[in-house]
């Protein structure tokens, strides 16, 4: 899906080596072959071909509803966060561009529940790259469970990433916490900076 994804947006050349790679081409694939002597092997084609280039566009304004209503959401709940720097969403969904629509550029985290535990995640800069507006704690990356829980004081956490973009936890209340910890880190650091 990659190639046709960097193709669809101008990232690589319809032209270059995955040429046959773009859906129109994919879909082209699907025609009969020069030769086929059965009267109906075009109308199979197009059909066989309806059904996949309808299921891409169901798909795509199914997305695009989506996008609209976890915008609703984000900013619903960018409303309640006030001016705190964690906000806090009732389930995983994309949500940096409501924040960037919003505005609210002094949201650092963003916790939300997960199947069976509550997830903290970053915020990042921009759409391209891995750059972040604050990095969870260096003393928490790598680590899980008890030895996470001792090194951040809080009961629940479970799970850091070794590039500090991601943590977990067991509760909100335990994910809430590593996430204010996270903010005093990071407005420590803004102080330092300048």
């Amino acid at each position: 899906m990659l190639p046709v994804d960097l193709v669809d947006n101008g990232a690589l050349s319809p032209s270059g080596p995955l040429a046959g790679l773009t859906l129109p081409a994919l879909l082209e694939t699907l025609k009969p072959v020069f030769d086929e002597t059965d009267p109906e092997a075009e109308d199979r084609s197009f059909h066989a071909a309806l059904v996949i280039a309808r299921s891409f566009v169901e798909a795509r304004i199914a997305r695009s509803a989506a996008k609209l209503r976890a915008e609703a959401l984000v900013e619903q709940a960018i409303e309640t966060a006030g001016q705190g720097r964690v906000l806090e969403l009732p389930m995983g969904m994309p949500f940096r561009p409501a924040i960037l629509k919003a505005g609210a550029d002094h949201l650092l985290f963003v916790v939300h529940p997960r199947d069976k535990d509550w997830c903290l995640t970053t915020i990042r800069r921009a759409d391209e790259g891995f750059e972040v507006r604050a990095d969870l704690p260096a003393a928490r990356a790598g680590l899980t469970n008890g030895d996470l829980e001792a090194a951040s004081g809080v009961a629940g956490a479970s799970f850091c990433h070794n590039g500090r973009f991601i943590a977990a936890a067991k509760t909100r209340e335990a994910a809430l916490a590593m996430a204010e910890i996270a903010v005093r880190e990071a407005s420590a650091m803004e102080v330092i900076a300048s």
